[in-house]
Parts: structure tokens; sequence; C-alpha cells
């Protein structure tokens, strides 16, 4: 990883009560503040452009995971698997 980001440790299995829990949601989130923060260093000229885009891109990828956790709750496990393969395409 690169500097200022850290990947959670593994979440003992039957430990996961929240989306919060899972490492993946937990790694995302970190990319969102790692993100706002480098985007602070950016010109006043590009807040409304890139840095926008930026932002909500990195955002979506930790909506999504919570998106399809709460669906997985109502519809089974393809959905969160869904969302979070939907989450890689974005990050990527």
């Amino acid at each position: 990883m690169r500097e200022g980001l850290s990947v959670a440790e593994p979440t003992p299995v039957g430990k996961i009560q929240h989306f919060t829990d899972l490492n993946v949601w937990q790694d995302a989130h970190a990319l969102v503040l790692h993100v706002h923060s480098l985007m602070d260093s950016f010109p006043d000229r590009e807040k409304y452009a890139l840095v926008e885009q930026f932002i909500r891109a990195a955002v979506s990828i930790p909506a999504n995971i919570a998106e399809g956790c709460c669906t997985l709750r109502n519809m089974g496990g393809k959905s969160l698997l869904k969302q979070i393969k939907m989450g890689q395409g974005l990050k990527y």
C-alpha cells in the first residue's frame, strides 16, 4: 500500500454485525480519507471539477459496500458480492 494507507486487520468470522466491521469497507473508508487529504493540495481552479470527481469516485466504493450489506440482510449474499465487484470496478 502507498504511504498513508493501511490495511485493516482481519475481522474474526462471526464477529461481523455491521458493514463497518468488514475489512473491505474499512480499507475503502481509509482510501476516502486519503483522497480527501490529497485533494486539499490541488489548486483552487480544480476544486469544482477534477477534485469533486475524485472524491465522488472514492466515496462510491464504501457506499456500494454498505448498500450491498443492507441488501444482503434482505435478499441474500449474492447482492453483497455484486456491490463489492461494482466497488472494485469504480476503484480501478
